[in-house]
């Protein structure tokens, strides 16, 4: 549904996974990229651009827990 009212809206280009960095590695060294490849092939079917945003700085708990160091 949003990428038929994205589409119908006039939309060209969508931008996702900001502050996804917990979804993209839930734990350490352990990634998960398979909702950023849902949306792109979807994306594709609508003709849609898409930017990938960088999900740095929402820091999962597993980090935090590890390196309490980065936390402000």
């Amino acid at each position: 549904t949003d990428f038929s009212m994205m589409k119908k809206a006039g939309m060209n280009v969508i931008r996702v996974a900001e502050s996804t960095w917990s979804t993209l590695e839930p734990e350490d060294g352990k990634f998960d990229y398979s909702y950023i490849d849902q949306i792109l092939k979807k994306a594709d079917e609508y003709d849609l651009q898409v930017i990938v945003g960088t999900p740095t700085y929402a820091i999962p708990s597993w980090m935090a827990a590890a390196h309490p160091d980065v936390m402000v």
